[in-house]
């Protein structure tokens, strides 16, 4: 096993919460509904489901919206951590899949190095030095991010990493989703019958990576991997094999058997083909294993998403409970998984998360318990 990466503090913002314990407290509470908001977008009044942080915000400003979500959750991150953070031995790293893109739709006469001047407003409002590197991989953006860090830290470069995704609402994004057919009126139903598509969510988590072990700490992660399918813009390889291999090389880097896997945060987007690939990769590694899906509860949350499912993994960790139950069945010789709102217990160890995008990228990390430190 290579050397574990301690979390050492997180930052949340989310409709759910904005520090882990109340979002830890509403994803093990019932499954609440998308609430409906009426925007005027571009001069034009709309209605949007979704699960938003901040509606009014949003309608102000797309570019503040994102900058304050990003930075709140950065700042608790670090305030929560201490540091020290030297800017020649530590960096912020955050993953965003379309960044304040509605921006355009309040002024479409930007400047084209808008993106760069989001950068600067957070690393100003942060008041920080830290080097800062923006990472856009669509949904993958904020689990690569994390991935990235581990490196750093684990060849050197960096003492303490921050790291994690941050996603606000897009119509950009949600028009493109509907126009595709791909947003289930009944919200996220990740690896149901009668799934159609994703639910939007939004928010950001980040957390801070440190390389000693500290007093204190959240968890470890043991290991992470990237691969890419090659495939295709927007469809999964229908056989999952470079899913599969990036499961299998995570648990690796971690010196773990897939038999040590106790649990698995899915990425379980409620679409057709994603579920279907994830379930058969999960049922030939692990066969019947118990499974979480967090997008059924807060939606998909974009390039965050890699971010909150390793919350959410932190949280199982902490409570030993899973906020859905799983039930497999074998139909023709395939593997078929549905999610049953109710609580498990579980003894929770180790945990594997998922989570793979557009374009074809696929990351899995796995993650554990922080024994031989007192819990946060």
């Amino acid at each position: 096993m290579k050397m574990p990466v301690y979390l050492t503090g997180i930052g949340v913002a989310s409709p759910f919460g904005n520090t882990p314990a109340a979002f830890w407290n509403a994803l093990f509470s019932p499954r609440r509904d998308a609430g409906e908001t009426e925007f005027t977008i571009a001069g034009k009044t709309r209605n949007v489901t979704a699960y938003l942080t901040g509606a009014k915000e949003y309608q102000r400003s797309a570019q503040e919206y994102f900058t304050t979500l990003c930075t709140r959750a950065i700042s608790q991150a670090m305030s929560e951590d201490g540091g020290p953070f030297s800017p020649q031995r530590a960096c912020l790293l955050i993953g965003s899949g379309m960044g304040a893109a509605d921006a355009l739709l309040e002024n479409p006469d930007l400047s084209l190095d808008y993106p760069a001047q989001i950068v600067r407003m957070v690393r100003s409002r942060l008041n920080t030095g830290l080097p800062l590197q923006f990472l856009s991989n669509a949904c993958c953006a904020g689990a690569q991010a994390i991935a990235y860090g581990c490196d750093l830290i684990r060849s050197g470069y960096c003492d303490r990493v921050v790291a994690g995704g941050v996603e606000a609402f897009s119509y950009l994004v949600y028009s493109g989703f509907q126009r595709l057919y791909s947003l289930d009126p009944q919200g996220c139903r990740p690896f149901h019958p009668e799934r159609k598509g994703i639910g939007v969510g939004d928010g950001a988590a980040f957390f801070v990576l440190s390389c000693d072990k500290p007093r204190r700490a959240y968890g470890r992660l043991l290991g992470c991997a990237v691969t890419s399918d090659a495939y295709h813009t927007v469809a999964p390889e229908p056989q999952g094999k470079q899913a599969h291999r990036a499961v299998r090389l995570a648990l690796q880097e971690a010196g773990l058997s897939p038999s040590s896997i106790d649990a698995v945060v899915a990425h379980g987007t409620g679409t057709r083909q994603n579920d279907q690939v994830e379930a058969r990769l999960l049922y030939e590694l692990f066969g019947p294993v118990a499974l979480t899906a967090p997008k059924g509860r807060i939606g998909h949350t974009g390039g965050a998403s890699g971010a909150f499912n390793l919350l959410a993994a932190l949280g199982i960790l902490k409570f030993q409970r899973l906020p859905d139950s799983t039930i497999w069945r074998m139909e023709d010789e395939q593997p078929q998984v549905s999610l049953e709102h109710t609580q498990q217990e579980k003894a929770v160890q180790n945990i594997l998360m998922n989570c793979f995008a557009f374009g074809g990228t696929n990351i899995a990390m796995v993650c554990s318990g922080a024994e031989d430190t007192e819990p946060i």
